[in-house]
């Protein structure tokens, strides 16, 4: 193969599309592994890789992809190896999406992983595969849980179900979002990348709480919500956080569209309502009456200057979210100055 960059490096050398794969790397906890299709040259494998396998963390960018998979061993979910061209990666370089795939994975000290892996082909503008990306997430703590749940079968189909509509939910969400914006002509590649790189760190606080709370659990509230604002937070621009009360929870399966909607309400103030000084956003969740309020307020610019500015893709969003938990948004002025986004959820949706 000659050593002339290919189509699918020269995408990846673009500055929008590296911040943007820099991001997916750093902030989902799965092991994703981008190949070229020409030759089966890994570009891009996540952070997240050497932890979860026990592998050194030495560069493993630059090799062939079966160099990089002798690491570790691969077997199906009865624990028979995996020919190497059926491995899901290999079955995306031929053009093949492969969903939920279920198996195993043996690192160097024998530990067997349970994984799930999602797998793609990436084309070019003609639609001829030009590469590969691959997405496998540690499940051991589900299957644990499913172990323990075995005798009892409702329990059992409760527990795949919650985990099937997570990954299916989150994947589609970032997908869908990921392709909105990329419609968009009033936002610049940089803006783009940007705006994903925030919703990525809103879906690792995600998965953060759900790994830390047991299948079925709620998360508790005060600090997911605290992690989905913490970005936001700088020098400038103060973001307070305050749950009333101090343990209220958030169901599982809501975590994505209700960080969603947060994120967006926080970003959309952190962008347009301080365009030339510091200032505050006070967030608030609480519960009233025989719901829950969510209160995104800011001392900035007010109202219509936001509203001049291109941030309507933005709203458009918060309102699908808040229509996602069965509830309703509304936007108006802060008394005193300022915008304020408040969403009215019924508590059973969250």
């Amino acid at each position: 193969m000659s050593d002339e960059p290919s189509e699918l490096d020269r995408l990846l050398a673009v500055p929008e599309a590296r911040a943007l794969m820099d991001a997916l790397m750093s902030y989902t906890p799965s092991i994703t592994t981008v190949v070229r299709a020409s030759d089966l040259k890994v570009l891009r494998v996540s952070e997240f890789a050497s932890q979860l396998l026990g592998l050194t963390p030495v560069p493993r960018e630059g090799v062939p992809f079966d160099i990089y998979a002798g690491g570790f061993k691969a077997f199906d979910a009865e624990r028979r190896p995996i020919r190497f061209e059926h491995r899901p990666l290999i079955r995306a370089v031929r053009g093949e999406v492969v969903h939920n795939h279920f198996g195993y994975v043996q690192d160097f000290a024998g530990r067997w992983v349970p994984i799930v892996c999602n797998a793609a082909p990436i084309r070019d503008a003609a639609g001829a595969v030009i590469g590969a990306i691959l997405s496998c997430t540690d499940i051991t703590k589900q299957k644990q849980l499913e172990d323990e749940l075995r005798e009892t079968a409702d329990q059992k189909e409760a527990l795949f179900r919650e985990l099937a509509h997570r990954v299916k939910n989150h994947l589609q969400i970032m997908s869908g979002l990921i392709a909105l914006d990329a419609r968009d002509d009033s936002l610049s590649a940089a803006e783009v990348a940007e705006r994903n790189q925030y919703r990525l760190r809103m879906l690792a606080a995600v998965y953060d709480s759900l790994t830390q709370a047991e299948a079925g659990e709620r998360i508790g509230a005060r600090v997911f919500v605290d992690e989905v604002c913490r970005p936001y937070r700088t020098e400038q621009v103060a973001v307070d956080v305050e749950v009333v009360p101090a343990d209220l929870t958030l169901a599982p399966d809501q975590a994505a569209p209700f960080g969603m909607l947060l994120n967006e309400a926080v970003c959309n103030a952190y962008k347009h309502a301080f365009p030339d000084r510091a200032g505050r956003v006070q967030v608030t969740l609480r519960r009233e009456g025989e719901g829950l309020v969510l209160e995104v307020a800011d001392d900035g610019v007010g109202l219509p200057a936001q509203a001049a500015d291109r941030s309507s893709h933005g709203l458009k969003l918060m309102r699908l979210q808040a229509r996602q938990l069965n509830g309703t948004l509304t936007i108006g002025d802060r008394p005193g100055g300022g915008a304020v986004v408040t969403a009215a959820l019924p508590e059973e949706a969250v």
